[in-house]
């Protein structure tokens, strides 16, 4: 063989070399492109969206009503279809300087398993007042992750 048949066969080992790495990268960034998962933007937007919620249900007294399917369904009809939610609500009564858990509730998807998903999490206080000073207070926590 003369080297100049020899070096057509290296030539064509290195773009066919070439072809295979610039493949496997093609891919790999296709995948990472398309791999859904929350970013920034998203988490900033579900933490408003469960604000400006339950600043609604407030104005609104439905989270006074301590009602299951009221507060529910008022959830389910402004919360936008792409969201999940868990939501738990705890009633105290207070007295003078006693405090008294009357009830608490969960409800949204609550046999949902959060180890695997990435989500939101916010505590929020409602304070229930009369003339004669605090009658009761609610503590509602949430967890709010895309669908």
């Amino acid at each position: 063989m003369t080297p100049t048949k020899t070096r057509g066969y290296v030539f064509s080992a290195d773009i066919i070399l070439a072809v295979i790495v610039f493949i496997l990268l093609f891919a790999a960034m296709q995948y990472s492109l398309t791999e859904p998962e929350a970013s920034g933007v998203e988490t900033l937007q579900m933490r408003q969206i469960m604000d400006d919620l339950l600043s609604l249900l407030d104005r609104d007294q439905v989270l006074q009503s301590f009602n299951e399917s009221t507060i529910s369904a008022a959830v389910n009809e402004a919360l936008p279809a792409r969201f999940d939610y868990k939501m738990s609500i705890e009633k105290w009564s207070v007295s003078g300087e006693t405090q008294v858990l009357v009830s608490e509730m969960e409800f949204g998807n609550t046999e949902a398993d959060l180890s695997d998903l990435e989500f939101v999490k916010g505590r929020r206080t409602f304070v229930k007042t009369s003339l004669t000073g605090i009658d009761s207070y609610y503590n509602l926590e949430y967890r709010m992750w895309l669908k």
